[in-house]
């Protein structure tokens, strides 16, 4: 499968040049660093000739004794379980129980790391972002205010999508909440309020637990820090970047056949 190229390395965006600070973008792409539940068994004991013996079925009623035969043998060391449900009556929670094997014995439970989304940080969410410059890249994203979505655009595409609302040349910074959850958040590039208050939390959370909210009033985030002085730094997950990105694959945009893609040209 061809690398689409879509997040690249570039300078910090934490970190831009100089004679663009104000802006935080980076200067050049460097194009060739890229990121990128057995089947019962039927007992036929009561089609068997009682000639046969009683070794023959083991489950069929003697002649001393009716009792109704079973008519399912099960593969268990539990006898009482055996018999009861062969004579019709419902096992009890501890001969269930007996029949399920304990822990250790062939079972092994595997965590997983939740998934790494593609988002901003939410109001009240406490975030840090990594220190290590090698988890913050830069890409062309297409941002779906309505769907709350960013998707991340292909060089092709972005050709294509030029122009439109929405998509921009952004840095991007690997997050972390106060649950483990990682998220990658794609900071907007300009000069105005709202992106330079968010490359300002970005900044304040490398070192500090911080939570940002809209102020629609002042069209600007304001930018909150925790005030519990004993919070332990984040724990963050043995992935590189590069591995870290895969989750984000639902998100990428190739083709100019992607239904977001149609909608926006107004082809569907």
């Amino acid at each position: 499968m061809t690398n689409p190229n879509l997040i690249v390395h570039g300078e910090d965006p934490l970190n831009p040049t100089e004679e663009l600070a104000e802006t935080n973008p980076v200067d050049e792409i460097d194009d060739d660093e890229v990121f990128e539940l057995n089947e019962p068994v039927a007992s036929d004991a009561a089609q068997k000739d009682q000639s046969t013996g009683a070794e023959d079925a083991p489950f069929s009623a003697s002649k001393e004794e009716e009792t109704t035969p079973a008519s399912v043998a099960l593969e268990s060391g539990n006898d009482t379980a055996n018999s009861r449900w062969g004579s019709g009556m419902a096992p009890t929670p501890n001969e269930l129980a007996d029949l399920f094997s304990k822990p250790g014995e062939g079972l092994e439970i595997v965590e997983l790391p939740p998934a790494v989304e593609l988002r901003k940080p939410r109001s009240q969410e406490f975030f840090r972002v990594h220190p290590d410059k090698d988890y913050r890249r830069e890409g062309w994203f297409l941002e779906m205010k309505e769907e709350r979505t960013f998707y991340v655009l292909s060089g092709e595409m972005v050709q294509l999508l030029h122009g439109r609302p929405g998509v921009e040349l952004r840095g991007v910074v690997t997050c972390i909440n106060r649950k483990g959850q990682v998220f990658q958040w794609p900071l907007r590039k300009g000069r105005d309020a709202w992106a330079t208050s968010a490359y300002t939390a970005a900044r304040t959370a490398v070192e500090q637990w911080t939570s940002i909210a809209p102020n629609q009033h002042g069209k600007a985030y304001e930018i909150f820090k925790a005030m519990g002085d004993d919070l332990p730094d984040p724990s963050w997950p043995d992935r590189k970047f590069n591995d870290m990105v895969r989750d984000l694959e639902h998100l990428f945009i190739t083709s100019e056949n992607h239904p977001v893609v149609r909608r926006l040209l107004g082809v569907d």
